[in-house]
């Protein structure tokens, strides 16, 4: 049973989002860090999360609750919404809400295949509301 053990140290609290999720150094220059700059990747200082409260009307989807452009065809960036707005928060009364609500989202902006994910989470349970 070999696992990959982490160094023991203090945590760092300070760096950009995205390098803090990719666990790697950053240089913490802004308003974009080298890494991401070097990398392409949407710096985690420019995400600025602006969730929905629960009293929001959900009928029409279209004001973008995040700050970022979400790439994407309109369904896409619908379903990435709705997961936002309601499949995060509602899975988040059930498991971790940093989870679900902050983390995956944030991830998702710099990991093609975790945004996907969360589109078709998104998605699905629209289609069942």
């Amino acid at each position: 049973n070999l696992r990959r053990r982490r160094k023991f140290g203090s945590k760092v609290k300070t760096g950009c989002q995205t390098c803090r999720i990719r666990r790697i150094k950053c240089d913490e220059s802004k308003p974009v860090c080298q890494r991401c700059a070097d990398t392409g990747m949407a710096c985690g200082y420019t995400h600025v999360f602006n969730y929905y409260n629960s009293t929001a009307n959900y009928g029409s989807l279209e004001p973008l609750g995040l700050q970022v452009s979400i790439p994407g065809t309109r369904d896409e960036r619908r379903g990435f919404r709705y997961y936002v707005q309601k499949t995060g928060p509602e899975l988040s009364s059930h498991y971790d809400t940093v989870l679900w609500e902050n983390l995956l989202v944030q991830a998702s902006l710099a990991e093609p295949a975790l945004r996907h994910a969360i589109v078709g989470l998104g998605s699905l349970h629209e289609a069942f509301q």
